[in-house]
């Protein structure tokens, strides 16, 4: 797919945070965030990472690694939940696995989405719209 074929979004911006250990899929992720008409996008790469971006920067939508070097994204995700600032923002669980089991302890950890790794441009045109409804 070309840059070209990229349709922007016609809706607002909002923030993005975007949590992953692995420097290049987050820095990819972003860009293509930004390349469909997001361009509110930050990026941390480790869970503690995670929470004070969070906390700081008070994401619409935060898609989380799962499987990150210091804490688990299922451990970050339920830190934000209890954040009253941060109990509405959208989580996506970004990862690798993708059992039932997987997606079950993703919504119990308080996700609303559970992606499975990699990721194009479908599904971030599905948290794009899952954003704007939510």
């Amino acid at each position: 797919m070309t840059e070209e074929s990229l349709p922007v979004a016609a809706e607002s911006a909002f923030r993005i945070l975007i949590v992953d250990d692995n420097v290049g899929s987050a820095k990819v992720l972003g860009m293509l965030f930004e390349k469909l008409g997001q361009p509110q996008v930050e990026l941390a790469h480790s869970g503690r990472d995670a929470i004070d971006a969070a906390r700081r920067y008070k994401p619409d939508v935060i898609v989380l690694d799962l499987i990150l070097g210091d804490i688990s994204g299922l451990e970050v995700a339920k830190t934000i939940r209890q954040e009253a600032e941060l109990s509405g923002t959208l989580l996506v669980a970004l990862t690798g696995n993708s059992s039932p089991e997987d997606h079950r302890k993703s919504l119990e950890a308080g996700f609303h989405l559970h992606l499975v790794k990699p990721i194009g441009v479908e599904p971030v045109k599905e948290i794009i719209s899952l954003v704007q409804e939510f």
